[in-house]
């Protein structure tokens, strides 16, 4: 399990006292030539297993730092410091070298439940990717590498808008750092769920509570819509595995996601529970009001908005799980 070199997708960011602190959603360099050829294959219009590979690998999250100095020898496209989505490099510290000290956290085949580890050296190198190794990266990580299309407008509007009881009721989910909501009947009874998030591991003791279970209330199959692919907004998965067995509705996203996503992809795919939502500007659900905006451009809709779901409904409540 211990592959270095590293690559890790860039899933969150923030200023710290030595530079900025990175989680990293990291891949092996074997375990990513394997996964480049299964899409290669598949582009030549073979069975390639692609997804089913993706399905039973075992995650590796890092949290480390990009220290000021480091950062300074490399190019963020114009940017004082990397974008999420960003792919880097992870090295172990050469002898003599001080390396940044980290934390790695794995996940076991087909769990998505992070558990911290010791596997791996704990003081590590952050850098650049290479054009060619970024490439390899960049033609992986797609949601296209799935195999599955777009679903249709009306397939869509019609899974959404079959709710138990007619929506008053926002509910939005004290879930600390992360973004969890949903549209609730009178009683409270979620309908329908928009984001179903959980804090990363640096952010694990914000949560005040467990997340509402999709099911758990008398209604099944209670669908998911996603806002957009930060981890934040789905990592509810890993609190409770049910939400892996309700319908997703996600935006048709053309760049890279994290290989944690793109996993959590596959799995709802393999059941028939991954609806992709096609790039139709904003697309109104008939569910009283408007459940929210998904499927614009860019990684977070706009680029920065959270595509906060609004309704008809008067009241909102926020809630602990």
């Amino acid at each position: 399990m211990d592959d270095f070199p590293r690559y890790g997708y860039l899933e969150n960011s923030h200023t710290t006292s030595r530079g900025r602190y990175l989680l990293l959603d990291t891949i092996g360099r074997s375990e990513l030539e394997s996964l480049h050829s299964l899409v290669l294959r598949r582009r030549g219009d073979e069975e390639s297993g692609f997804a089913s590979v993706l399905q039973r690998r075992s995650s590796v999250i890092l949290e480390t730092e990009l220290t000021r100095e480091a950062a300074s020898d490399m190019e963020f496209a114009g940017h004082a410091y990397p974008r999420e989505g960003s792919w880097f490099e992870v090295t172990p510290a050469r002898d003599g070298e001080f390396g940044v000290p980290s934390t790695w956290w794995t996940s076991a085949a087909s769990d998505f439940a992070l558990q911290r580890s010791s596997k791996f050296r704990s003081d590590v190198r952050v850098s650049r990717v290479d054009d060619e190794t970024k490439r390899r990266l960049k033609e992986t990580f797609l949601l296209a590498n799935l195999g599955q299309g777009v679903s249709e407008p009306e397939k869509i509007t019609e899974g959404l808008s079959g709710t138990s009881e007619p929506i008053e009721v926002v509910s939005v989910y004290n879930v600390g750092q992360g973004s969890a909501a949903a549209l609730c009947s009178g009683s409270g009874v979620p309908q329908v769920f928009f984001d179903y998030g959980w804090p990363l591991p640096a952010n694990s003791a914000s949560a005040s509570g467990p997340l509402c279970v999709p099911g758990s209330h008398g209604v099944e199959q209670v669908p998911i819509v996603l806002s957009h692919w930060d981890m934040d907004h789905w990592y509810g998965v890993s609190a409770n595995s049910a939400a892996l067995d309700v319908p997703w509705y996600v935006p048709d996203y053309k760049g890279n996601i994290g290989t944690m996503a793109l996993q959590m992809a596959a799995t709802l795919a393999s059941k028939g529970l991954l609806f992709i939502v096609p790039d139709l500007g904003d697309l109104s659900l008939e569910l009283v009001g408007r459940v929210g905006q998904i499927g614009r451009t860019g990684r977070n809709c706009d680029g920065r908005g959270d595509g906060t779901g609004r309704t008809a409904g008067t009241a909102r409540t926020l809630r602990d799980g």
